[in-house]
Parts: C-alpha cells; sequence; structure tokens
C-alpha cells in the first residue's frame, strides 16, 4: 500500500488549521500543522523530504 502524501500546513488561526487538515484529510493527505509560517519558507518543505507541499496564507492588513 503506498504511503499518504504528506503536507506541511502553516496556519496560525486554531479554526483554520482544522478546517484545512480535516478537509486534506478527507482527500487522503496527511498533515502536519505548523502554528506560524515563522522560519518557513518553500525550501523548509525541500528540506524536508517527507513534504510533498506547503500550505500556506499569506497575511495582509487591509486597514493599514
Amino acid at each position: 500500500m503506498k504511503e499518504p502524501v504528506r503536507i506541511l500546513v502553516a496556519e496560525d488561526e486554531f479554526a483554520i488549521q482544522g478546517l484545512v487538515g480535516d478537509a486534506l484529510s478527507d482527500g487522503g493527505f496527511e498533515t502536519e500543522i505548523a502554528g506560524s509560517g515563522e522560519g518557513l519558507s518553500p525550501t523548509s518543505a525541500m528540506v524536508a523530504p517527507e513534504f510533498r507541499a506547503l500550505l500556506t496564507d499569506i497575511g495582509t492588513d487591509l486597514n493599514g
């Protein structure tokens, strides 16, 4: 049996962590949640070859 594809998720909002994690799990993916994107970059996923993708959001301040 093939091992599931692992995805690193960088998300600081707890509710969204669960939503994204559940959706990816339902799709057959295995996820690891990082509570912050600090210190992560696209190369973080390449350095850790067990991850096939890095999923993150980019926050913007629409009021400032």
